[in-house]
């Protein structure tokens, strides 16, 4: 199991006072990262993950940028796109590395659904699973 350790601070490249006024909030808080729990807080582990993706509720700004990120920041792992939203997940649909994965407005509510979300995680071993997108609560 992993925890969660907090890492540097981020800052603005420009216009800081700006982006601390829009986001008060967020603007200047510690980036965090999962690390296995009987690492140390090392901001910049060279440790191979197994990463699913899924994009869910439609088109979410800003997607693209979490995969490419996900990409810089895991390099040498290996990142599953689950296909054509959380049905993707549910029905073990997935392509390896940047190809197009689609969004979908499917949910997993049922136990079922969820159950079946589990297998594929065990089935791909995997280390993490980021949503991006939905709404619903």
């Amino acid at each position: 199991m992993g925890r969660v350790c907090e890492s540097k601070r981020l800052k603005a490249w420009r216009n800081a006072n700006e982006n601390a006024k829009l986001f008060p909030v967020l603007f200047g808080q510690p980036s965090a990262k999962i690390v296995p729990a009987d690492q140390k807080s090392t901001a910049d582990s060279n440790q191979r993950l197994k990463v699913g993706v899924v994009l869910s509720g439609g088109q979410a700004p800003g997607g693209h940028n979490v995969i490419s990120g996900l990409l810089d920041k895991t390099k040498g792992s290996t990142l599953y796109g689950f296909r054509g939203g959380p049905a993707g997940i549910m029905k073990c649909k997935y392509v390896g590395g940047f190809d197009m994965i689609c969004s979908g407005r499917d949910k997993i509510e049922t136990p079922e659904q969820f159950k079946q979300a589990q297998e594929t995680a065990m089935k791909l071993d995997l280390d993490g699973l980021v949503v991006i997108g939905g709404d619903d609560h």
